[in-house]
């Protein structure tokens, strides 16, 4: 009997003992675990650290000012950037002139000068005989207008554009008496020439 109480006395003891021994092994085993848990994450995040890039530092307005500057000094003026007046008339005078000054608050560019507008253009006195020519060939537009007015409603088509002939007639008539250009006087004489005479 006294055997028996030894062993159960000792069984306790060894009991005892690992439920003191155990707890404090796993717990030390879960610490160790959750270190290298921390050691491998830590190595990681870092390896997936992306730097990002800096923003550039914003530019004052004088700084600003400077690099549109530097950024329109290659683009090539145009005759747009220029105002000029109206010619002046010929009167016996062998040219005549305007003058012509850059527009305000234009963004500077390469070389306005070279696209500059001409100030001076020779006078063109076109002779009489040439002005007689072409002043018969409005009378025969005004004729020819008469004529279809006496046509009747139904003439009204050839009548709008006979009247639209003489308006490119008389635009390019003053255009050749200041420049002596004739094209368009001889595209007004071939539209006229091209309406019909009877319009039904």
């Amino acid at each position: 009997m006294s055997l028996n109480l030894n062993k159960c006395f000792i069984t306790l003891f060894v009991v005892l003992i690992l439920s003191q021994v155990l707890p404090l092994s796993t717990s030390a085993s879960n610490t160790r675990t959750l270190s290298r848990l921390k050691s491998r994450t830590t190595q990681n995040s870092s390896a997936r650290v992306i730097s990002t890039p800096k923003k550039p530092p914003l530019m004052s307005r004088s700084e600003q000012a400077k690099a549109k500057s530097k950024e329109n000094q290659y683009r090539a003026c145009t005759a747009s950037v220029w105002i000029c007046s109206e010619w002046n008339s010929c009167s016996g005078d062998p040219s005549q002139n305007r003058t012509c000054e850059l527009k305000k608050g234009v963004i500077s560019c390469d070389n306005p000068l070279a696209a500059k507008p001409l100030t001076t253009r020779a006078c063109f006195y076109p002779k009489l005989s040439d002005a007689a020519y072409w002043l018969r060939l409005h009378q025969k537009i005004i004729d020819a207008g008469k004529e279809l007015t006496r046509q009747g409603p139904d003439a009204k088509p050839c009548l709008r554009a006979l009247s639209l002939i003489e308006d490119e007639y008389l635009d390019a008539y003053n255009n050749w008496l200041i420049t002596g250009d004739d094209a368009g006087l001889y595209q007004a004489q071939a539209d006229f020439n091209a309406t019909p005479s009877v319009c039904f």
